[in-house]
């Protein structure tokens, strides 16, 4: 054979199977005989899955579990995305391999730079010993007990009496800042002792900022997964706004933490920023060595303030705004609601401790339905490894569609149909679901979870025991909410009436 014949053969065979490559590549195939990869839908060079996404990013993936399997594989230019859509793949992934699927990409999300906090750090020392110190410091002062409800229970009567100069306007307002600003103050008192959203106007008007966004932020939720945009705008605009957007918190959260150095007795803490700086003392007591394997110091401490208000804010006040909307949008159960409250609490305020069953059953309905963080921030494999027999690259991102895992037609029949009687037993009693995980679940699991359990049950209690709200007639909601990378509500005006 001559030699340029067998070239020829040889660039063919080549050329051959590159193209088979390429093309099970594209179509996406469930089956790999060249790997177990997860199966995924097709992509398109270089942007991957991307221009499949749409705005409703939650529901295009739930679409995908449903059609590939629990563990669905995506790509994004370079990026290797897994979605676990059944409450058996992240218990798999997040709890009992939680040493491998605990990682966080670094520095991707636009306004939370740099390896601080506790949202974005990466599973080791650091975040255990954070977490530790989060959970125990915000216990120490309440979280999860009686003697935070006074304090959760003046700013729902704050909230109320807001909303009661509403009712004499009979006029159509949008509650949805008066309640962040209130579910924020709780964390405000929990780590400054004081109300700042109440009490520091340039703190109040940031807060504001994080519920309006900005008109950048889908530009910005893309260079999550394409990094390299970054600096090409209109992409770059919305990395702007947010980085300048965080460095306006850092400042106004640095102006407390010197407030407090000042003032404080290290003797007698009276909040987080307290505990933290005398943390502090007592670690640089020690060798040099030792501190700096440790997270106590400055930066951190700002990250950690960060991470507790922007998360701690937005889930319960985001539930409690969906809440709001699905009892106006089904007045039999608010009216349901109304009669459970009166019959049980008569006309004292709530207590975390009672016995409201069909309250209850309308948190977890809501938070069913539109949990707030309807595909869970991503976590980093730190190996390679298998989740349900599929190999899963190191470095690749797994995140859990808490949306799917939610409305799963099999776990919840007619999903999209608002229904708390669903979450009741045949005597009335309320009834926790095994698969209701809009927290997530593992060592990454949320942070502030009973605390936003207990804040959106007294909000809500209070503000349906002396309202009711009422949309305007035929005014037409998309409530499929808007995801920038929290499931909000559209924004929405409501009547209230006084009880």
């Amino acid at each position: 054979m001559l030699l340029s014949e067998y070239a020829d053969i040889q660039s063919l065979a080549l050329f051959t199977v590159v193209f088979i490559l390429c093309w099970r590549l594209l179509r996406g195939e469930k089956h790999n005989s060249f790997s177990r990869l997860p199966p995924g839908p097709k992509g398109y060079p270089v942007v991957g899955n991307l221009l499949s996404l749409s705005l409703h990013s939650e529901r295009d993936m739930s679409d995908w579990n449903k059609t590939y399997g629990p563990v669905c594989r995506m790509k994004f230019a370079t990026m290797e995305f897994v979605i676990l859509g059944s409450l058996e793949a992240v218990n798999e992934a997040f709890v009992k391999k939680s040493d491998v699927f605990s990682d966080r990409l670094q520095d991707s999300m636009p306004g939370f730079t740099g390896g601080t906090g506790i949202l974005f750090l990466n599973y080791g020392n650091l975040l255990k010993e954070q977490r530790r110190f989060g959970l125990s410091t915000l216990k120490l002062f309440g979280m999860g007990k009686k003697s935070l409800e006074p304090i959760i229970l003046d700013l729902c009567t704050d909230l109320c009496d807001t909303l009661e100069t509403y009712c004499n306007s009979n006029e159509f307002v949008d509650v949805s800042f008066p309640i962040y600003e209130r579910v924020a103050a709780v964390i405000s008192q929990l780590v400054c002792n004081k109300n700042l959203p109440k009490e520091d106007v340039d703190f109040r008007q940031w807060l504001h900022r994080i519920t309006t966004g900005s008109k950048y932020s889908a530009f910005s939720a893309i260079t999550v997964f394409y990094p390299s945009l970054k600096v090409i705008p209109p992409f770059s605009w919305g990395q702007q706004a947010s980085q300048e957007h965080e460095q306006e918190g850092f400042q106004l959260i640095k102006k407390q933490i010197e407030k407090h150095r000042i003032s404080r007795d290290p003797k007698e803490p009276r909040d987080l920023i307290d505990c933290f700086l005398q943390e502090m003392d007592v670690r640089s007591e020690q060798s040099q060595k030792f501190s700096e394997q440790l997270g106590f110091r400055d930066d951190q401490l700002n990250g950690l303030i960060r991470d507790l208000f922007l998360a701690g804010s937005e889930t319960s006040s985001s539930a409690l705004c969906w809440a709001i909307l699905f009892l106006c949008k089904h007045p039999k159960y608010q009216s349901k609601l109304h009669e459970e409250i009166d019959e049980e609490l008569h006309q004292r305020p709530p207590k975390y401790s009672d016995d409201l069953n069909f309250a209850k059953a309308c948190i977890q309905e809501t938070l069913r339905m539109r949990p707030v963080g309807p595909i869970g921030i991503p976590h980093v494999a730190n190996k390679d490894a298998t989740i349900m027999g599929y190999d899963i690259k190191k470095g690749s991102c797994v995140a859990p569609n808490l949306f799917r895992i939610l409305n799963d037609e099999n776990l919840w029949p007619q999903p999209e149909k608002f229904d708390p009687t669903r979450h009741l037993d045949q005597n009335g009693n309320f009834v926790k679901h095994p698969s209701y995980i809009p927290f997530s679940i593992g060592p990454r699991q949320c942070l502030g979870m009973q605390l936003a359990n207990m804040e959106i049950y007294l909000f809500l209690v209070s503000m349906i025991q002396r309202f009711s709200f009422e949309l305007e007639s035929g005014e037409d909601i998309d409530m499929r909410g808007q995801n920038i990378f929290t499931l909000r509500p559209y924004p929405f005006r409501v009547r209230i009436r006084r009880r």
